[in-house]
């Protein structure tokens, strides 16, 4: 499996970055090895008909690289895609689909090469290991169902987001509006908390604290993605931010047989069901 890297722009006053390693640590080693790549940075055109090559960065003698969003001129919504790309490929400026991420896996270890995504508000950051699976991108349509995933509120000013990244290898598929909403109830969304997104960029629903107690989960009946919660609050004068993510309902259950019998019945219950057929 080969994966995408991704650097989202959720507000106006937060940045993100993503540092990327050319070694593959796990257990199976008893050293650390490198696998050579570039780091292809992408960017959908103004007008979703493109991918547009922003930036293409080797590692030289470096073990690790940091791509941040505060280096490009990025507006509320967008998201960089990193791809790492072999260092013989060549690419056009603009492409119609994203180029496939060469596999970084050194072994027959099941552990993603993820990468740490960061989120920077003020002074203070928080980050988890990220990826975003090139099957997904590769998938048309499809659901999300998430549960929030949100801290214990901190300080005053509390502010919380949920960042949805869903991304399409192809740029065609970025026009259509799509619908991401808080549920209160399995299919009652919440007045006031549903937002239209597009794939290739975030949808960001933004929320206060007292909402938290109405919202049972989060939900898009017209793509998957990776459902992100962030959490913006002040105390003693200093800035703290908080990150959080679900994982995807098939890790809650165990075998092939439990995954296709439980996590449609899941998704249809918590949707509507006229929505997400099974």
């Amino acid at each position: 499996m080969s994966s995408y890297l991704f650097a989202p722009k959720p507000s106006f006053d937060i940045e993100s970055s993503v540092s990327v390693t050319r070694f593959t640590p796990n257990c199976r080693g008893l050293v650390a090895r490198q696998v050579e790549f570039d780091l292809l940075v992408m960017g959908l055109s103004p007008s979703k008909d493109c991918w547009n090559v922003l930036n293409r960065i080797s590692f030289g003698s470096s073990l690790q690289l940091t791509v941040s969003t505060k280096d490009y001129h990025m507006n509320v919504g967008d998201v960089l895609v990193l791809v790492p790309v072999s260092v013989t490929s060549h690419y056009e400026q603009r492409l119609d689909i994203l180029p496939e991420p060469i596999s970084r896996k050194i072994d027959g270890s099941p552990i993603a090469e993820r990468n740490s995504l960061r989120f920077h508000w003020g002074s203070s950051s928080s980050c988890f290991q990220s990826d975003y699976p090139s099957s997904l991108a590769h998938r048309d349509g499809g659901t999300m169902t998430s549960f929030p995933s949100l801290v214990v509120p901190l300080g005053d000013s509390l502010i919380h987001l949920l960042c949805f990244i869903s991304i399409s290898s192809k740029a065609a598929n970025s026009r259509k509006p799509l619908k991401l909403s808080a549920y209160s109830d399995p299919g009652i969304e919440i007045p006031g908390l549903s937002q239209t997104y597009f794939q290739n960029k975030c949808g960001v629903i933004e929320f206060p604290a007292p909402s938290v107690s109405k919202i049972k989960f989060f939900g898009s009946a017209d793509s998957s993605g990776v459902p992100i919660f962030i959490t913006k609050s002040y105390f003693g004068g200093q800035h703290f931010i908080s990150v959080e993510h679900t994982h995807p309902p098939h890790e809650l259950f165990w075998r092939n047989p439990a995954i296709s019998t439980c996590v449609p019945k899941l998704k249809s219950t918590w949707l509507n069901k006229r929505q997400c057929p099974q």
